[in-house]
């Protein structure tokens, strides 16, 4: 219910504080009445202590604030202690202590948007659908006018009633409601490219390079049309919206010599970049930038429907050309957010992933960061997208640090993607077989220490080195295939590593004489997640079938986690009969779809900032998902 009750939220209010175990339901019944002020200062001071606790990301206020809270409500039960007490346990990582207590703030005031939110994105979080769809439900009744309510009723209708057009006519309405917000076309695009199917009246038949016959890019057509738009209105809103970022001062930086000190920021008197961001996509066109082109691509591949358990997998007969593999050396320029955008002054440089980086997270505020910010004399840029997954490392960020060993034979420091300073083990692994290197942790930072904290400038380098993709000539864009390598750069990879896994004698493709078996990993998704493959035996039995009959040496299926330990990198590389490689991994993409922003404002009506990527987020490590694999709680 979205409104109030009388007298019942009153004895709900007393069981669900039983429950909760702040007092008993007797004493909750019978506790003589304190003094209203004596509540009123453990409200105020449990307040403060959990909003400085979110700010800085702080157990000990924020366990300081649940004491504090707690006692508040057993002195005087109110749906702004309970809101509030709900938002601390969130943060320490208590869902359904936190999920108790904003039901009880809902039941002494059912009128409140933002408890309605919370209790939602917590029921989500715990994989409660039906019941997130309630609460989402009340938020949108209760709040009419909000865009981000829209959205969120928009994800909840995909998810949980499965009707994916009616959650994309939703988001319409979500847009037009804050045309100029470009969090609501990015989230929605986000979760449409995982949920929305293509029309398969738009796949036609093409006639491949081979001779065969293959799907035409009907799924692209469905990415371009009603996709694709949404992302590029969130880029550009976000580029018109941004009036620069805090400047350094060059002059103090003093050059590479400087390097390991602190940059230093002019006074802010204005925006810095009036007229909004200058966009650069061929970074070969600002002044400054040296670059070399590595492999030109242009190469068509592809357009083949394999026939996969059960019938044509059409999302895998797509018309690919090859893309282009470019090295360039940038100077004297920023990274910001937790994607590491790149700027100089009003310059944005746009990798290829072009519209799927949330800019509006990333793009640096126009004040001076809090956190000092250090120099680096030169650093190589591998934070791509996604960065805790093992599919996303493996072939994007290691294909980028295979190029540059092999075209530059040059070692620095490299810049990754870190959970508070931390890789996954796997990583170093991988980071070691390849010769071992200084690591400089790109921290990634958690929503909720407030948007400014989390775009804020994080390394000031001197010479930043990167190696990313660019469209061959004459080739037109294909958005849909942003997360996918080059052929080129996956070849290099492979030929490194299985070098160094395996020595000098496998090279250039030669088979190794102590080959013996191929493996398959599959990366199994942990429990919580909606993408874990509920028939994993069908599937492991289906894969047997189709693998033992094939020529050469036989096929072993080796299952790992996606969480810790994951493949070693000795595990990944294999060899075959066709030559040494690193196998297909088949991990279905996604962390981070939905990364939220808990309303914390108290019990006014506040809005959510759904991400996602991950990154769960992500999100959107985006593949499909074969027919045979049914996923779970969709």
């Amino acid at each position: 219910r979205c409104r109030p009750r009388g007298s019942v939220a009153a004895v709900v209010a007393t069981a669900a504080a039983a429950a909760l175990g702040l007092c008993s339901g007797a004493e909750a019944a019978t506790a003589s009445r304190p003094s209203e002020d004596e509540a009123a200062r453990y409200l105020a001071a449990g307040v403060a202590s959990y909003r400085r606790g979110r700010t800085g990301f702080e157990a000990e206020p924020l366990k300081r604030a649940k004491r504090l809270l707690a006692r508040a409500v057993e002195l005087r039960p109110s749906g702004e202690g309970y809101f509030f007490l709900g938002s601390t346990l969130s943060l320490l990582a208590k869902p359904r202590s936190a999920t108790r207590a904003f039901l009880l703030s809902i039941a002494m005031d059912p009128s409140v948007p933002a408890a309605h939110q919370n209790v939602a994105q917590l029921f989500d979080d715990l994989g409660n659908r039906s019941a997130a769809f309630a609460h989402y439900r009340c938020w949108v009744r209760l709040s009419p006018r909000s865009a981000g309510a829209r959205k969120a009723f928009a994800m909840s209708h995909m998810w949980f009633s499965e009707d994916v057009e009616k959650g994309a006519r939703l988001c319409e309405e979500a847009v037009r409601l804050a045309p100029k917000d470009p969090t609501v076309p990015f989230d929605c695009a986000q979760s449409l490219t995982l949920l929305l199917p293509p029309d398969t009246s738009t796949v036609g038949r093409i006639e491949g390079d081979s001779g065969q016959d293959g799907a035409a890019d009907g799924s692209s057509s469905h990415y371009l049309t009603r996709i694709l738009p949404l992302f590029q209105r969130a880029q550009k809103i976000s580029f018109r919206a941004w009036r620069g970022g805090p400047a350094p001062l060059l002059a103090a930086a003093g050059g590479a010599s400087a390097a390991g000190a602190f940059i230093k920021w002019a006074p802010l008197a204005g925006p810095t970049c009036p007229n909004g961001a200058r966009v650069l996509r061929d970074w070969g066109q600002a002044s400054g930038v040296e670059f070399e082109d590595l492999s030109l691509g242009g190469d068509v591949y592809g357009q083949r429907v394999p026939e996969t358990f059960g019938g044509p997998f059409s999302w895998a007969g797509q018309r690919y050309a090859e893309r282009g593999v470019r090295v360039m050396k940038l100077r004297d320029i920023v990274l910001s957010g937790n994607e590491g955008v790149i700027t100089r002054g009003c310059d944005v440089f746009v990798p290829y992933y072009d519209a799927q980086v949330p800019w509006h997270e990333n793009l640096p505020h126009l004040e001076v960061p809090e956190a000092p910010v250090p120099q680096l004399a030169a650093a190589l840029w591998l934070l791509v997208m996604f960065p805790a997954n093992f599919f996303s490392f493996l072939i994007d960020e290691l294909a980028r640090l295979a190029v540059w060993l092999i075209a530059r034979k040059q070692r620095l420091p490299l810049l990754v993607p870190a959970d508070r300073g931390r890789l996954k083990g796997f990583m170093y692994d991988w980071l070691a077989l390849l010769g071992g290197f200084e690591v400089v942790h790109y921290d990634i930072l958690p929503h909720f220490m407030g948007a400014s904290r989390v775009a804020s400038p994080r390394f000031f380098v001197h010479e930043l080195h990167v190696v990313d993709w660019r469209d061959a000539p004459g080739v037109e864009r294909r958005g849909d295939v942003f997360l996918l390598p080059p052929r080129w750069a996956l070849e290099r990879l492979r030929g490194l590593a299985s070098e160094r896994a395996f020595g000098p004698t496998v090279r250039e493709g030669r088979l190794a004489a102590t080959t013996t078996s191929r493996s398959l990993l599959w990366i199994r998704r942990a429990t919580a997640t909606t993408r874990r493959v509920v028939n994993e035996d069908d599937l492991f039995e289906a894969f047997r079938r189709v693998l033992a009959p094939l020529p050469g040496p036989p096929w072993r299926l080796e299952v790992f986690s996606d969480e810790p330990p994951a493949p070693s990198a000795a595990e990944t590389v294999r060899c075959t009969e066709k030559g040494c490689f690193t196998e297909r991994i088949l991990s279905w993409g996604c962390t981070a779809l939905g990364r939220r922003t808990r309303s914390s404002a108290g019990p006014a009506p506040a809005s959510s900032t759904s991400t996602c990527q991950s990154r769960t987020h992500s999100t959107p490590r985006i593949t499909a998902t074969p027919s045979a694999c049914r996923t779970g709680s969709l």
